[in-house]
């Protein structure tokens, strides 16, 4: 019997923001959701393969927008992949990056605004609770 994949979201970012994807992800797990980051990629394996694996396995697609993000080859082809197999997905602007910086295809999707320079840290830690709320549901 093949084990079942324990991870239900997907978070993309740049790996120049491996601070965000920390907070980010702490504060998904946090409010009871499973998270698979490339963290989780062992030693030796073919990268890419494990993580459009993942993205074929998880449910729902997170990706943290920033100005990296933007301009990431990888990023881009996490996001159309998560596109072309229906996962709900889910946008979380950081940094500097406004909602009309996002590409076309991102523009109608709802954001939920991580800028620190916008938003308190109260409001972030709401924001985040109501995404992971909303992930919930959408499972």
């Amino acid at each position: 019997m093949v084990a079942r994949f324990p991870y239900k979201v997907f978070l993309s970012y740049s790996h120049e923001d491996k601070q965000l994807r920390n907070k980010v992800k702490d504060a998904l797990i946090e409010n009871g959701l499973s998270v698979w980051t490339d963290e989780l990629i062992k030693d030796g394996s073919k990268w890419k393969e494990q993580i459009d694996n993942a993205i074929n396995k998880t449910s729902a697609f997170v990706v943290i927008i920033t100005r990296n993000s933007l301009v990431s080859d990888e990023v881009k082809h996490e996001i159309q992949l998560a596109a072309a197999l229906a996962h709900p997905r889910y946008l979380v602007l950081c940094g500097s990056v406004e909602p009309t910086d996002l590409p076309d295809e991102l523009k109608q999707i709802q954001v939920t605004d991580y800028r620190s320079r916008k938003v308190s840290i109260v409001n972030r830690v709401l924001a985040m609770q109501r995404l992971s709320s909303t992930i919930k549901q959408a499972l």
